[in-house]
Protein backbone atom coordinates (compact mmCIF):
# COMPACT_ATOMS: atom_id res chain seq x y z
CA UNK A 1 0.00 0.00 0.00
CA UNK A 2 1.33 3.43 -0.96
CA UNK A 3 1.52 6.13 1.70
CA UNK A 4 0.90 9.81 1.21
CA UNK A 5 2.76 12.19 3.56
CA UNK A 6 1.47 15.76 3.54
CA UNK A 7 0.92 18.64 5.93
CA UNK A 8 -2.72 19.22 5.00
CA UNK A 9 -5.88 17.99 6.80
CA UNK A 10 -7.43 14.69 5.64
CA UNK A 11 -10.43 16.07 3.64
CA UNK A 12 -8.17 18.35 1.62
CA UNK A 13 -5.55 15.60 1.34
CA UNK A 14 -7.94 13.23 -0.47
CA UNK A 15 -8.94 15.82 -3.06
CA UNK A 16 -5.34 16.93 -3.43
CA UNK A 17 -4.16 13.38 -3.99
CA UNK A 18 -6.78 12.82 -6.66
CA UNK A 19 -5.89 15.99 -8.53
CA UNK A 20 -2.13 16.04 -8.23
CA UNK A 21 -1.41 12.36 -7.71
CA UNK A 22 -1.52 11.65 -11.40
CA UNK A 23 1.24 14.20 -11.99
CA UNK A 24 3.67 12.56 -9.55
CA UNK A 25 5.57 9.46 -10.40
CA UNK A 26 5.17 6.49 -8.12
CA UNK A 27 8.60 6.92 -6.49
CA UNK A 28 8.31 10.73 -5.98
CA UNK A 29 7.45 12.08 -2.53
CA UNK A 30 4.05 13.73 -2.45
CA UNK A 31 5.44 16.88 -0.86
CA UNK A 32 7.50 17.60 -3.99
CA UNK A 33 4.27 18.15 -5.91
CA UNK A 34 2.84 20.52 -3.30
CA UNK A 35 2.27 24.12 -4.47
CA UNK A 36 2.66 25.25 -0.83
CA UNK A 37 6.20 23.93 -0.63
CA UNK A 38 7.16 25.58 -3.90
CA UNK A 39 5.78 28.91 -2.68
CA UNK A 40 7.55 28.85 0.69
CA UNK A 41 10.92 27.74 -0.69
CA UNK A 42 10.81 30.30 -3.48
CA UNK A 43 10.61 33.16 -0.93
CA UNK A 44 12.85 32.48 2.11
CA UNK A 45 12.06 35.88 3.61
CA UNK A 46 8.68 34.59 4.73
CA UNK A 47 10.32 32.74 7.64
CA UNK A 48 12.02 35.92 8.83
CA UNK A 49 8.73 37.80 8.55
CA UNK A 50 6.94 35.11 10.57
CA UNK A 51 9.62 35.32 13.29
CA UNK A 52 9.31 39.10 13.40
CA UNK A 53 5.54 38.87 13.75
CA UNK A 54 5.89 36.40 16.62
CA UNK A 55 8.25 38.75 18.45
CA UNK A 56 5.92 41.69 17.85
CA UNK A 57 2.98 39.69 19.19
CA UNK A 58 5.02 38.86 22.31
CA UNK A 59 5.79 42.54 22.88
CA UNK A 60 2.09 43.44 22.54
CA UNK A 61 1.18 40.68 25.02
CA UNK A 62 3.72 41.97 27.55
CA UNK A 63 2.42 45.54 27.22
CA UNK A 64 -1.18 44.33 27.63
CA UNK A 65 -0.22 42.41 30.77
CA UNK A 66 1.56 45.45 32.21
CA UNK A 67 -1.43 47.71 31.49
CA UNK A 68 -3.81 45.22 33.09
CA UNK A 69 -1.65 45.06 36.22
CA UNK A 70 -1.53 48.86 36.44
CA UNK A 71 -5.31 49.08 36.04
CA UNK A 72 -5.93 46.50 38.77
CA UNK A 73 -3.56 48.41 41.06
CA UNK A 74 -5.40 51.67 40.34
CA UNK A 75 -8.82 50.18 41.04
CA UNK A 76 -7.61 48.56 44.27
CA UNK A 77 -5.93 51.77 45.44
CA UNK A 78 -9.09 53.78 44.78
CA UNK A 79 -11.30 51.18 46.48
CA UNK A 80 -9.25 51.16 49.65
CA UNK A 81 -8.71 54.89 49.75
CA UNK A 82 -12.49 55.15 49.99
CA UNK A 83 -12.55 52.55 52.80
CA UNK A 84 -9.96 54.08 55.15
CA UNK A 85 -12.64 54.80 57.73
CA UNK A 86 -13.81 51.19 57.71
CA UNK A 87 -10.24 49.90 57.98
CA UNK A 88 -9.55 52.31 60.86
CA UNK A 89 -12.70 51.13 62.63
CA UNK A 90 -11.71 47.49 62.21
CA UNK A 91 -8.25 48.26 63.63
CA UNK A 92 -9.82 50.11 66.57
CA UNK A 93 -12.06 47.12 67.30
CA UNK A 94 -9.07 44.81 67.47
CA UNK A 95 -8.30 43.60 63.95
CA UNK A 96 -4.66 42.77 63.37
CA UNK A 97 -2.65 43.81 60.31
CA UNK A 98 -2.87 40.30 58.90
CA UNK A 99 -6.68 40.48 59.03
CA UNK A 100 -6.69 43.70 57.00
CA UNK A 101 -4.15 42.22 54.58
CA UNK A 102 -6.35 39.16 54.05
CA UNK A 103 -9.31 41.42 53.25
CA UNK A 104 -7.27 43.48 50.78
CA UNK A 105 -5.67 40.49 49.03
CA UNK A 106 -8.93 38.54 49.01
CA UNK A 107 -10.79 41.32 47.22
CA UNK A 108 -7.90 41.77 44.79
CA UNK A 109 -7.83 38.06 44.01
CA UNK A 110 -11.60 38.07 43.51
CA UNK A 111 -11.25 40.92 41.03
CA UNK A 112 -8.56 39.02 39.14
CA UNK A 113 -10.66 35.84 39.02
CA UNK A 114 -13.67 37.74 37.63
CA UNK A 115 -11.45 39.48 35.08
CA UNK A 116 -9.92 36.21 33.91
CA UNK A 117 -13.36 34.60 33.67
CA UNK A 118 -14.70 37.53 31.64
CA UNK A 119 -11.67 37.36 29.36
CA UNK A 120 -12.07 33.64 28.78
CA UNK A 121 -15.77 34.01 28.05
CA UNK A 122 -15.06 36.91 25.71
CA UNK A 123 -12.38 35.00 23.83
CA UNK A 124 -14.62 31.96 23.41
CA UNK A 125 -17.34 33.97 21.64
Amino acid sequence: MDRLYTCVPPPIRVNWARRFGARCKRWTLASRCSPYERWTTSWPGIWRLAGLLKELLGVFAAVAFLLAAICIYGVMAYTFSRRTGEIGLRMALGAQRIDILIIVLGEGALMVVFGVAAGLIGSAC
